[in-house]
């Protein structure tokens, strides 16, 4: 009853926030995204607060469209399109699985409710406050859950057995598994080196204060998201801010510095007996996770060459894999943990080129306005596309290895940032038109 009751408070609440400022519901939802883990039921159906949370934004969202008819027209951004036939292609997967209920359900939590949330964030989010706004948000969502895991692994609060009691021990923080503190986190600290790496400044702020606030922030952010990410032992992680890294390095003033460091860390990575022995294990597939992975990726594929067209369905990999997973390989996973082998056997090989084809244009439409340049306080800007084009690269990299978009808060997360890019890309645009109309 005091569930209930606090549900039914927090979301009258939550709907007066969106229809009085539909932004800082916006932002509201980016900071709770791992509010998924808090989960009941509603007439019998499970359900979870971040899906009340986009459910509520939508209705306020619609609900002012229909008080308000003299509000700005609605924006269907250049990749609406691509994201109709990505939900097509989920809405079609639903039928090929073997198990209908639990498709429905992975087709409202990773499709439907993400994309939902896309169509309201392109249509709310039009300015460099707002963007700033959202920025924030990333921020303050990613510290609370790196806090939580730098407070476990200083023993102050517990953790979830059998992680904590390893060698070396892993945090989980509020997830349940140490891989989704990297999952969660990994973008998150390459979004915000980006903003550090990428960043000009004129040294002419107007208000000192404001300058040391914005600083701390961006370092706090990314300092205690790599921690977190490094105490969750999560190697895909690490390996997806490396490469989001090294693709900054080709636009930052730092250059040099980020390649010494590079190379530095390199070097005594194989210097170091107990690090080099890890890398060799890795490298040669001798270590069980990478053992799992391999076996994992071989009966995918026996799974994908007896039914390419249409792979497992949603929900279905579970199930279908079984007939085809090696004999050696005794673990069943939900996904193939490989974003490649992740999205053909979910959504089949139609799904799958969608996904390509939305990426494709995800870079392109980074790289056409990569030279806008965001204000994120004062004089202190940074270039967000290409921010964003390192946070993608992030997930697609650590993707190789984990699956990087099929959860809760990483599907909102992921067109989250396909979200940034469309509003980043109109407001270049918009200044672009507002240039020539001067000439």
């Amino acid at each position: 009853m005091i569930t209930t009751i606090s549900l039914i408070i927090f979301g009258f609440l939550f709907f007066w926030l969106a229809w009085k400022r539909t932004d800082w519901g916006v932002a509201a939802i980016i900071v709770l995204l791992p509010s998924y883990l808090i989960r009941f039921k509603v007439m019998g159906f499970p359900s979870t607060l971040l899906e009340m949370m986009i459910l509520l934004l939508f209705v306020a969202w619609l609900a002012k469209r229909l008080v308000f008819p003299q509000s700005e027209k609605i924006n269907f951004s250049q990749f609406w399109w691509l994201g109709l036939l990505f939900l097509l292609s989920a809405v079609l997967a639903i039928f090929i699985s073997p198990d209908l209920r639990a498709a429905l359900g992975i087709f409202k939590a990773y499709f439907l409710e993400p994309l939902v949330f896309f169509f309201i964030f392109v249509n709310v989010i039009r300015s460099v406050p707002q963007i700033k706004l959202i920025l924030w948000a990333i921020g303050i969502s990613a510290l609370f859950v790196s806090l939580i895991a730098l407070w476990q692994y200083l023993n102050l609060i517990p953790s979830y057995e059998p992680w904590i009691s390893e060698t070396p021990k892993r945090v989980t923080s509020i997830f349940e598994y140490p891989n989704a503190v990297g999952l969660f986190l990994a973008p998150i600290a390459v979004l915000f080196l980006g903003i550090f790496l990428l960043a000009h400044t004129t040294g002419n702020y107007k208000n000192e204060k404001t300058k040391n606030k914005t600083n701390r922030f961006v370092l706090g952010v990314i300092l205690f998201s790599l921690l977190a990410v490094v105490f969750s032992f999560s190697r895909g992680a690490i390996l997806g801010i490396l490469a989001g890294v090294v693709f900054f390095s080709f636009f930052s003033r730092y250059k040099k510095w980020i390649w010494s460091i590079l190379i530095l860390g390199t070097i005594l990575s194989l210097i170091i007996p107990q690090s080099r022995s890890l890398i060799y294990e890795i490298v040669t597939f001798q270590d069980v996770s990478t053992d799992v992975r391999t076996v994992l990726w071989q009966g995918a594929w026996n799974l994908l060459k007896d039914r390419p067209l249409q792979g497992a369905g949603l929900a279905g990999f579970p199930e279908v894999y079984d007939q085809y997973r090696l004999i050696k390989h005794t673990e069943l996973l939900l996904y193939p943990h490989n974003i490649i082998l992740n999205f053909w056997t979910e959504l089949g090989l139609a799904g799958l080129v969608i996904f390509i084809w939305l990426i494709v244009k995800f870079f392109i439409q980074g790289i056409k306005a990569r030279a806008h340049r965001l204000m994120f306080d004062s004089n202190f800007s940074f270039s967000l596309p290409l921010a964003l084009l390192g946070t993608m690269i992030a997930i697609l990299v650590y993707g190789l290895v984990d699956a990087p978009y099929f959860k809760n808060d990483l599907s909102v997360f992921f067109w989250l940032v396909v979200g940034l890019m469309a509003v980043a890309g109109k407001i270049a645009d918009n200044k672009i038109e507002m240039e020539k109309s001067f000439h």
